[in-house]
């Protein structure tokens, strides 16, 4: 009776007590593996977020000279903005544009300079660039010798930018397209995980410029 007694109360044996480790281990190795692809969604994301902001704030500023690059003479007092318009100097390509565009210089004799600015996407870097010249005038659209977009000028504004199917039909827009005084931009951003995990992100943006009249 005492020896039963003694063998009913014995401790778990080894069969059960290797399953038990087993399970658990599989519990660790799901939530380990559960963590971890929940670290590396929140690192693409932000790092995406952050490419994505780099880009937004460059295709901002290129906005906001393209509206002020339209026409010279609204920024010389006095001046009839239909006398000098610097519509006709804008020029694009699929992956470059280029424009002339004012900027408050106070060290300018009049306060302004003007700028012939260009930005383009290098394919092979995954970079978007812009560059700019000193312009000639502020009373007309002559163009400065040189491309702002030469090596010598050029540099880089956003990183991790590549192009992007933006209405879906299997292939990728042209970055840069021109026509009637709208330019619609068309990019994405790409960043990747060690597991090969990638997150892509559109930034399209439709810019208007001034009217010639």
């Amino acid at each position: 009776m005492c020896c039963n007694k003694i063998q009913n109360e014995q401790g778990v044996g080894v069969a059960e007590l290797l399953v038990g480790v087993f399970i658990f281990s599989i519990i660790i190795l799901a939530i380990s593996s559960f963590a971890n692809l929940t670290f590396t969604n929140l690192g693409l994301e932000n790092r995406a977020s952050a490419s994505s902001r780099e880009l937004r704030n460059a295709l901002a500023l290129m906005s906001s000279e393209l509206r002020m690059g339209s026409s010279v003479s609204p920024y010389l007092p006095g001046d009839d903005p239909a006398i000098i318009n610097c519509l006709s100097q804008i020029s694009t390509s699929s992956t470059s544009i280029r424009f002339l565009v004012i900027h408050d210089d106070i060290s300018a004799t009049s306060g302004i300079q003007p700028y012939y600015v260009g930005y383009s996407y290098d394919a092979t870097k995954k970079q978007l660039l812009r560059g700019e010249i000193p312009g000639i005038s502020i009373t007309n659209c002559a163009l400065p010798p040189g491309d702002p977009l030469s090596s010598a000028y050029a540099r880089v504004v956003a990183d991790r930018v590549y192009t992007y199917d933006n209405n879906g039909d299997g292939a990728d827009e042209s970055v840069f397209s021109y026509a009637n005084g709208t330019l619609n931009v068309n990019l994405a951003v790409r960043v990747a995980a060690q597991n090969g995990t990638q997150r892509t992100q559109g930034v399209t943006t439709r810019i208007f410029t001034r009217n010639s009249s």
